[in-house]
């Protein structure tokens, strides 16, 4: 007899003993499985806590002084006595709070003791203390010591990076090492005939830490700025212990979501630095009026950071998508590869296997093979499948992140009410191959309304005349373009669409 059946039965007798020993039965078998729940959801996201309670300070008297950097050290004792009231009542903005933490990155603030002698400071392990994250280095002094020795020694293992082909099944069964195991490094510093030069760059895994918790917080430019002072005007940052392997652009496609790209930067600045990266950020920014068109922006973003350096590495990063993993490394490989192995949206897998976009690596010279991206993509869809064409087509191979790895959160954000589905996508991805001869870098056409250097990345404004942009497509797609400007031209009046009126 089912327990549905044994309950009813006992609430039909007329033993009310029995009836109340049933009845207290189920209640605590209710309670013990919220019980069970509760703990369950508690310990899964215990160390979520832990850090949040660390990176917040409130009202509350517990969390007045729970902001700590490296071995335990409150922030309280490196703040004024004004500071510490703000602190204390709540009232401390992030601003302010980002502000005081560059003073210290800076060296502008000490620590000092009851008796007001300077104390020093050990923020944990070497480059720990370089970013937002230092909290997570907690180390006490005897390790940091020990870890500090076996960097220098030689015995700190360099950590692979781990990528797959995408066409080559399985990312189990196949490993495409990245880099090199030797510890570069350490084997120059022990070279007796070791000349002063900086040593190649390798991956450290004492500087790394794996899965971590994204910082959501949205703050001001500003206030981002005195968190990475060590970024130089444009947003250019170069390690000054070792020489980085390439000197990589990442080109960032905007318009409209600072409070997306300030997110971004938050995140991703420290992880380039952990990960010894050369690095310069640049932000291309479409010029409202006119339909979004993402392929473009690549070519253009491409087009102009290599006017302004010698970057051999091309990155290009989706704002909204933030990066949870800093064993994910920010390089170019001997093919393209896709950084997005999983994304939170889709439980931290892809929507279909052949997915390349969002985040996506070339070298120079693999982007120019293959012409680039398309231009003829406006609005929403359809551009990341015909990249992933163009690779294919010109024999390259497509890597991706291993699925442990390459993971990623997206902010949730609604869609543009002007980035409609582009409907005439699928027809244009029938033509891949035909016309990526012709589309692409060597027709790109827009134009460059400024090059602006701003304290964490240089901006690059640009506006794009759709009807000028079509008409580089081939003659036998015409019917396509037509199509497409009647579908914005329904959106928007023409004027608002930055489309040429034809005479």
């Amino acid at each position: 007899m089912s327990c549905k059946r044994k309950l009813r039965s006992c609430l039909k007798t007329k033993n009310w003993a029995q009836q109340k020993i049933t009845i207290c039965a189920v209640f605590v078998g209710i309670v013990i499985n919220i019980l069970i729940f509760c703990a369950i959801n508690y310990f899964q996201h215990s160390s979520d806590r832990r850090l949040r309670d660390r990176l917040r300070w409130s009202r509350d008297s517990r969390n007045k002084e729970a902001l700590f950097l490296g071995e335990g050290q409150p922030l309280n004792s490196l703040l004024t006595n004004s500071e510490r009231e703000l602190v204390q009542s709540g009232q401390m903005s992030p601003e302010m709070l980002a502000k005081i933490l560059g003073e210290i990155k800076n060296g502008s603030r000490t620590m000092l003791d009851d008796q007001g002698q300077e104390l020093s400071m050990e923020l944990g392990p070497p480059g720990a203390q370089d970013d937002i994250y230092s909290d997570l280095f907690r180390f006490d002094s005897q390790l940091i010591q020990k870890e500090i020795r076996k960097y220098c020694n030689g015995t700190i293992p360099s950590v692979e990076e781990k990528v797959y082909d995408v066409n080559a099944g399985a990312a189990e069964n196949v490993f495409i090492p990245d880099v090199q195991k030797r510890n570069v490094l350490s084997d120059s510093l022990n070279d007796p005939t070791f000349s002063g030069e900086l040593p190649p760059c390798v991956n450290h895994s004492l500087k790394l830490g794996g899965r971590f918790k994204p910082l959501m917080t949205e703050l001001t430019l500003e206030a981002l700025s005195y968190l990475f002072l060590e970024l130089r005007p444009g947003g250019s940052y170069t390690p000054d212990t070792c020489m980085a392997r390439e000197k990589t652009a990442i080109i960032i496609p905007f318009r409209d979501r600072p409070s997306h790209l300030h997110v971004l930067l938050l995140n991703l600045i420290p992880l380039l630095k952990r990960q010894n990266i050369d690095f310069t950020l640049f932000v291309i920014e479409q010029e409202l009026p006119g339909p979004f068109n993402r392929g473009l922006l690549h070519n253009a973003g491409f087009i102009e950071a290599s006017k302004l350096g010698d970057y051999n590495c091309f990155i290009f990063h989706d704002v909204d998508l933030i990066p949870i993993n800093d064993l994910n490394f920010y390089h170019c490989n001997d093919n393209p590869t896709h950084f997005i192995s999983g994304l939170n949206k889709f439980k931290y897998k892809l929507l279909y296997p052949t997915m390349f976009g969002g985040v996506v690596s070339f070298t120079d010279d693999q982007f120019r093979q293959i012409n680039g991206a398309s231009n003829l993509y406006f609005g929403w869809g359809g551009e990341d499948d015909d990249l992933s064409k163009r690779v294919e087509n010109r024999g390259l191979k497509r890597l991706r992140k291993y699925p442990s790895i390459g993971l990623y959160d997206m902010i949730l954000h609604g869609r543009d009410s002007t980035n409609i589905p582009n409907p005439t996508r699928f027809e244009l991805l029938k033509t891949t191959r035909e016309r990526q001869g012709v589309d692409g870098l060597s027709s790109a056409k827009y134009s460059l309304l400024s090059t602006d250097s701003l304290p964490l990345y240089t901006r690059l404004r640009i506006s794009i005349n759709m009807t000028e942009v079509l008409e580089t497509a081939p003659s036998y797609l015409k019917h396509v373009s037509d199509a497409m400007l009647v579908a914005f031209h329904s959106l928007n009046r023409e004027d608002q669409m930055g489309v040429k009126s034809s005479a």
